[in-house]
């Protein structure tokens, strides 16, 4: 999975997500850093950046996702869910690989939000790197957000894709200042 970096600036502060390790920078310069953005990406970070122009969730019950899913579903999830309470490099690497189990980006982040049921404050990066790595949908328009919010410097991430946001559940995404998103080619 491709990451295109960011920076933000706050009271005369620079953050930056560190592109290796995934840990916040923090730079006291003026000095602006931006990767160079694909067009499609480009896109997606300015429905972040106006998010009051996005379609509205739709909501899908627990029935809607297919029971029929692989044995080894639920074993990638915790897989996810453990690299990334480890190691950013090795979550990384794992995100390369494509797993088309679910149709849709909503249906995969609802499996994983069952899997793991009330712990998702804490789980938003591995539910959002599972639901890119196993949708069929995410590929083709997704983006995969890492934010800040400052001051504090808490990180949150989230998926947009299709101009909306897939997860029907995750509405603080607003309050976070992207500084890395994630997508495939």
């Amino acid at each position: 999975m491709n990451i295109i970096l960011f920076s933000t600036d706050y009271k005369g502060k620079i953050y930056r997500i560190h592109k290796i390790f995934g840990f916040l920078l923090e730079y006291n310069t003026y000095k602006k850093f931006r990767d160079k953005t694909p067009i499609k990406i480009e896109t997606v970070y300015n429905q972040v950046v106006n998010p009051y122009l996005l379609k509205p969730s739709t909501e899908i019950s627990n029935k809607d996702i297919s029971p029929k899913t692989p044995f080894y579903t639920k074993l990638l999830a915790k897989l996810f869910t453990f690299l990334c309470l480890r190691s950013f490099l090795f979550v990384r690497l794992l995100a390369n690989f494509r797993f088309s189990i679910f149709n849709t980006t909503e249906e995969a982040i609802l499996f994983y939000r069952k899997l793991y049921p009330g712990e998702q404050q804490n789980l938003c990066l591995p539910r959002s790197l599972f639901a890119a790595c196993t949708s069929k949908t995410f590929k083709k328009d997704g983006g995969l957000f890492i934010g800040v919010f400052l001051p504090s410097k808490a990180m949150h991430a989230w998926i947009l894709e299709d101009g909306k946001q897939p997860d029907p559940f995750d509405d603080i995404w607003i309050c976070y200042q992207p500084v890395a998103v994630m997508y495939n080619k």
